[in-house]
């Protein structure tokens, strides 16, 4: 058995290693493209995609989570399964707000 305040926080630090990951891909393909022509296009192709695998993971890891069961749980670990359910939610909510601009924004 979890314990129940991984359901609380795991969502936020998929959303938090995801954003580490594609900020650090940002920074790299600006630099890169600063050197190379169409080097733009490809950058914005690979942050499409993280952003994306993004969502998808943290999306997946909420999902089996939520199927997590509790034997003989109590009604705090119950109540912190709710808790933790909702605030995955959020984190899929963060992660469709903060990453959705690499598909309009300009990269650099």
């Amino acid at each position: 058995m979890r314990h129940p305040l991984v359901l609380i926080t795991a969502t936020f630090i998929a959303w938090s290693l995801a954003f580490l990951v594609l900020y650090a891909t940002q920074a790299t393909g600006c630099h890169i493209s600063a050197e190379r022509a169409n080097a733009i296009t490809m950058l914005r192709i690979v942050l499409c995609g993280l952003a994306i695998l993004s969502v998808a993971g943290v999306v997946a890891l909420a999902r089996y989570m939520r199927r997590q069961t509790f034997a003989e749980a109590s009604d705090a670990d119950r109540f912190l399964r709710t808790v933790g359910s909702r605030v995955s939610i959020a984190a899929i909510v963060a992660v469709i707000f903060c990453f959705a601009g690499v598909f309009w924004l300009t990269p650099c």
